[in-house]
């Protein structure tokens, strides 16, 4: 009967053993490779020293039902609910002798771990109320739970557009949501008129995101230049004028009676005297404006043949005429205002002076004299050019 019992005793203590090292793993950090700590190596023998005698004595009580207690068949003592309550002498012996913690240090670290767990519970309360406060579903308070992840997709014009996806979701889950990014833009500045422009555009495809603004107003002409572009426009305007009496503007045919007038002794009679006047006044200020001087007659004849329409030649012949005629006399022009710059600010002031009841009286190609005297046309453009 002793053996048996002497055999239940030893099975017991191991097995309070391996809980008292696992008591010890949880508090302290000990494991069962404690062996090979630094730790002394004699400490574990003198716990089971201890751990004999306590038994030995009755006292072994680190768990609800301790060894002793088991074996005599009495009820667990009770304790407070701390776990510095619940240790036994023989717990905060083998405390003391292995980790060099006292009653004491075990009340603190009870303690701390006591508010940390108010903490952890007071910290939890405060989310549930916070979601009971916004009225969220189980639905959604399950999916706040859930991980998720941004998904960018650049659009063509260079904007993005970042949807919002479980992490882990497969490929048939579709996104929660979305919102885009504007596409990137840049400042661009660029010349128009001779006036500096500025706005804002696209980077990627060039559209412009905002309304152009002016940023500099283009700088001045010399009186000098601005009075040769200025005889070189009248020239291209009495060119236009001549083009529209022979080359009718509707029909785009010739006017081949016009033409037979202008051959005619003397500078041509009728219409033609006025279309040959046309052309020399026209080259007269294309040559001014280029030479500050006027046309020399003997050269008149020249130019006639280069660019004035006969009577022989043929429509194709004609057209090709007039043709050369434009670029010579805007030739000049994209010399000296390559930006259009004084053409514009001349042709403002020109055409400020015209009423606009005046204005709906004029025709193309047709020169249109005024009570006040100014002679007015309109070109193929639609644009009003005073010819005085």
């Amino acid at each position: 009967m002793k053996q048996a019992e002497t055999a239940y005793k030893a099975e017991q203590l191991k097995l309070e053993q391996a809980k008292t090292k696992w008591l010890l793993s949880q508090i302290g950090g000990i494991d069962a490779n404690i062996k090979n700590s630094d730790m002394p190596a004699n400490s574990l023998e003198e716990a089971d020293k201890a751990l004999q005698e306590l038994l030995q004595k009755g006292e072994m009580q680190s768990t609800e039902g301790g060894v002793i207690d088991q074996m005599v068949g009495q009820q667990p003592q009770q304790r407070g609910g701390g776990s510095l309550d619940d240790m036994s002498p023989m717990d905060m012996a083998l405390m003391k002798a292995i980790m060099n913690v006292d009653a004491p240090g075990a009340g603190r670290l009870s303690e701390q771990r006591k508010r940390g767990a108010v903490l952890e519970r007071q910290g939890n309360e405060r989310i549930e109320q916070t979601i009971r406060s916004n009225d969220l579903s189980a639905e959604a308070l399950e999916l706040s739970k859930t991980e998720w992840k941004p998904v960018v997709i650049t659009n063509a014009d260079g904007s993005k557009t970042t949807h919002i996806m479980p992490k882990f979701a497969g490929a048939s889950n579709k996104p929660t949501m979305s919102f885009d990014t504007p596409p990137p833009v840049e400042t661009f500045t660029y010349k128009k008129d001779g006036a500096e422009m500025t706005v804002i555009r696209n980077k990627r495809t060039g559209e412009n995101v905002t309304e152009p603004i002016k940023k500099a107003n283009p700088k001045g002409a010399p009186a000098e230049s601005a009075g040769k572009v200025a005889m070189a426009m009248n020239a291209v305007d009495y060119a236009k004028q001549l083009k529209a009496m022979i080359i009718d503007p509707e029909t785009k045919k010739v006017n081949r009676a016009l033409l037979m007038q202008m051959m005619a002794p003397g500078g041509g009679i009728g219409e033609g005297r006025k279309a040959k006047s046309l052309f020399r006044d026209a080259m007269d200020a294309r040559i001014r404006a280029a030479t500050g001087a006027a046309i020399n007659a003997e050269e008149i004849p020249y130019y006639e043949s280069v660019y004035m329409a006969k009577l022989l030649d043929n429509d194709s012949t004609i057209a090709d005429k007039f043709k050369r005629f434009d670029e010579f006399l805007n030739s000049y022009l994209e010399t000296m205002d390559p930006n259009s710059v004084i053409r514009n600010r001349v042709k403002t002031t020109q055409q400020g002076t015209l009423p606009e009841a005046a204005f709906k009286q004029l025709k193309p190609g047709v020169i249109t004299t005024f009570e006040n005297g100014q002679q007015w046309m309109l070109d193929s453009a639609g644009e009003a050019i005073r010819m005085n």
